[in-house]
């Protein structure tokens, strides 16, 4: 994506200086370099509407440009079909909502390891990709094959736990979910892709409103009887 430096505008003085440099040497623009003549003032006058005119194209640019964007949001998400089953837009910030847009914009196909690894980097997240079977990168759609290329992805530092009952209910990292379902999403038909988490085991008691352990640090969960 571009930086938004690189529209910054130059300002009166060096847009001046800027008009005079390119003008040709002799006797009939001798005066472009002298500050005090009619010429310099007429060219001063030049980078003047110049100036204005790159800063109204660099407000209209910078705006635009999806990483930048507030005014036109929802006309990009319109255009990438924002929301879908995977992106929200309720709730979500401008930043989160940009964010959207730029994966939308880059990541519409998952080829490579490091497609992967940059989809995770720009949801701030740190994965692992082992593989499986006899999956290899990048990955190229055989002629025939008997068997789906399958891979193992690891979230590090994002524990998946749950309470230990006969339904466990999960609760997983929202960011992770959102990978789960673009990499999914976006991955190779023949792909099969394992997601892993660091850790599934509850480091840190859990207690109730009353302030009792009703789960371990080993997870493992504590009834107190009602008598």
């Amino acid at each position: 994506m571009p930086d938004k430096q690189d529209y910054i505008p130059q300002g009166i003085s060096d847009s001046t200086q800027a008009l005079a440099d390119v003008m040709p040497n002799g006797k009939v623009f001798d005066a472009k370099n002298i500050g005090t003549s009619n010429f310099r003032k007429f060219i001063k006058g030049l980078a003047q509407e110049q100036v204005r005119y790159e800063s109204s194209l660099f407000e209209l640019i910078s705006d635009y440009i999806p990483n930048f964007t507030t005014s036109y949001i929802e006309e990009w998400e319109r255009e990438l079909g924002i929301p879908d089953d995977c992106f929200l837009v309720a709730g979500q910030t401008d930043a989160e909502r940009r964010r959207n847009i730029i994966i939308k914009l880059a990541f519409l196909s998952l080829l490579t390891a490091q497609d992967y690894l940059n989809l995770a980097a720009i949801l701030g997240l740190t994965i692992e990709i082992s593989s499986s079977d006899h999956a290899r990168f990048p990955l190229v759609f055989p002629a025939f094959f008997d068997a789906n290329f399958s891979f193992i992805i690891t979230f590090e530092g994002i524990e998946e736990s749950g309470f230990p009952y006969v339904f466990p209910i999960q609760f997983v990292n929202q960011l992770a979910g959102l990978y789960e379902c673009l990499a999914n999403k976006y991955k190779q038909a023949y792909v099969v892709i394992e997601f892993e988490y660091e850790s599934n085991v509850i480091t840190s008691p859990l207690t109730d409103g009353n302030g009792d352990t009703i789960v371990d640090g080993d997870g493992n969960a504590i009834f107190t009887p009602i008598l």
